[in-house]
C-alpha cells in the first residue's frame, strides 16, 4: 500500500502470475471441499438408529418415515433425556434435527462405509454407528 492509502498497482508479471495461481488454487480446493460431502438419503435412516461413537456424550436418533425420531441426549456419566425430534434432509443433502422448533442437530455427511458414518457437526468430525430399529421395522414391514 502507497504511503497515500492507495493500492500498490507496480506489481511484476511474476508477482501477478502468482497471486492468480494461488487464487486459482484456493477456488478448486473450495470447490472440492463442497463436493467431498455426501448428501443424506432418507432410505438410509428411516428405520434406522444412528448412534454417535463418543466416550462422554450420548446422542442416539431412532427415525420414523413420518419425519420425527426418537432422540438421547446426555452424558455417559450424568442425565439422558428422550425427547421426540423432528427430522428433514434439505436441499443440499444436509439431515437437519429440530427440537421444540429450533435446530438442534445438523449433520453434513462426509462418507459412509458400511454403517459407519463420518459427518460434521458443528465444524467437529464425529463418528455414528447406523444400525436397524428391529421393532419399528418389523411393526411397518409389508404383510404377505
Amino acid at each position: 500500500m502507497k504511503p497515500d492509502g492507495c493500492l500498490d498497482t507496480n506489481y511484476t508479471v511474476g508477482q501477478r502470475m502468482k497471486f492468480s495461481i494461488q487464487v486459482f488454487v484456493l477456488a478448486i480446493a473450495s470447490s472440492l471441499a463442497a463436493s467431498a460431502a455426501e448428501k443424506w438419503d432418507a432410505r438410509e435412516i428411516v428405520g434406522y438408529s444412528l448412534t454417535l461413537e463418543d466416550k462422554n456424550d450420548v446422542q442416539i436418533f431412532r427415525f420414523t418415515d413420518h419425519a420425527s425420531a426418537l432422540a438421547e441426549f446426555g452424558s455417559k456419566e450424568g442425565a439422558v433425556s428422550g425427547p421426540v425430534v423432528s427430522w428433514k434432509i434439505d436441499a443440499d443433502g444436509i439431515l437437519r434435527i429440530t427440537l421444540g422448533g429450533k435446530e438442534t442437530v445438523i449433520l453434513r455427511k462426509i462418507s459412509a462405509t458400511g454403517n459407519r458414518y463420518l459427518v460434521e457437526e458443528g465444524g467437529v468430525k464425529r463418528e455414528y454407528i447406523r444400525a436397524d430399529w428391529t421393532e419399528y421395522q418389523a411393526s411397518h414391514s409389508k404383510k404377505p
